[in-house]
């Protein structure tokens, strides 16, 4: 009796063993949102290695570079054929396949995966829609959600359904 709880103990331990240590790839690529705490909405394209970033603000950026090594993300901006690391190295807590979590310095930004939109940031990059279409539909999911957030929003934005057709 003592062997066979030894053998099924040994089984549940390497079986824990592979679990937690099975080295799956983290895969981030697709189209993420995030809102800053100052209720500033972002939108955020992430490749293989780079990610293009979307923001009222700014409007569009990248690409910029990126690498995971751990749960540590680091981020680099091509200038002149030349890849320079940045400051920002932000550490990734994955929570799902949906949604991740970047802490930098007593920063948090959680990103939640942006589902099935066709104008998105992609749309712009491969020209296969204009940006103000992108807009758009980027000020319409801005708007729903600082409102999920408890925010008032200030704008109105009404697009027309063959846009989605």
């Amino acid at each position: 009796m003592k062997k066979i709880g030894v053998v099924f103990f040994v089984i549940v331990a390497i079986c824990v063993f592979f679990f937690l240590f099975r080295g799956e790839k983290v895969d981030l690529s697709g189209n993420w949102y995030f809102l800053e705490a100052d209720s500033i909405y972002n939108e955020v394209l992430i490749t293989d290695s780079s990610f293009f970033y979307y923001s009222d603000l700014t409007g569009l950026l990248g690409p910029y570079q990126y690498q995971l090594r751990g749960d540590l993300l680091e981020f680099y901006v091509v200038m002149a054929g030349v890849a320079r690391k940045m400051e920002y190295n932000p550490h990734l807590k994955l929570y799902a396949r949906d949604s991740f979590k970047l802490e930098f310095n007593e920063q948090v930004r959680l990103f939640k995966r942006i589902e099935k939109s066709s104008l998105t940031i992609n749309s712009v990059i491969m020209k296969e829609v204009e940006l103000e279409r992108f807009l758009r539909s980027f000020l319409r999911r801005r708007n729903e959600c600082l409102l999920r957030a408890g925010y008032k929003v200030d704008t109105v934005i009404v697009i027309p359904v063959e846009e989605f057709l």
